[in-house]
């Protein structure tokens, strides 16, 4: 039976970039973990959070979440959709939900929370749909195909069309989330 690395490296068939960001998320890993990191609520609150998004979707099943946290790496992949041994997981970094962080995106830090899930569930609907016939799947299949990653072009990452498609579908959900809740 594979591990859960080297079904990761068998998904990371990019040599370069993927390589990076399989070094990325291998040093996220290798992070101590924290209370915050082992508290149950947060743990629970996440994935609340991706069992409503993920039935908003209508995907079929909830990612998992797995989380890590690593000050000194927060820049760096800290928040990302990979498969570990087959299902798809959202690895979240703590040190990236923080109050300061929230401030700097101009959201408070539920709304993040809430955002960061939604944004990463998109992904999960963008890889589901890449095989689709219509419009929307091609965009995906595209996208997927010919993926820039942060850390080559910032620029060219942000205005990716899975990119903006996530952000937008994540500001729609959280909008819509915190409507709800007051």
């Amino acid at each position: 039976m594979a591990t859960n690395l080297q079904l990761l490296v068998s998904y990371c068939y990019k040599p370069m970039k993927r390589l990076i960001l399989v070094l990325s998320i291998i040093l996220a890993f290798a992070c101590p973990l924290t209370a915050e990191a082992k508290d149950i609520d947060i743990q629970t609150k996440l994935e609340s959070i991706a069992k409503n998004v993920s039935k908003d979707l209508g995907l079929p099943y909830t990612p998992k979440i797995s989380t890590y946290d690593c000050d000194w790496y927060k820049s760096l992949a800290s928040n990302t959709l990979i498969p570990i041994g087959g299902q798809p997981t959202i690895c979240v970094n703590l040190s990236g939900l923080t109050e300061e962080e929230a401030e700097a995106k101009g959201m408070t830090l539920d709304y993040l929370i809430v955002h960061t899930i939604a944004h990463e569930c998109r992904h999960s609907f963008q890889y589901e749909h890449q095989n689709d016939n219509s419009d929307y799947g091609r965009a995906c299949k595209d996208g997927y195909n010919a993926y820039t990653q942060y850390y080559d072009d910032l620029s060219a990452y942000k205005a990716q069309f899975l990119e903006q498609d996530a952000n937008e579908y994540a500001k729609s959900y959280a909008d819509r989330y915190f409507k709800l809740v007051r």
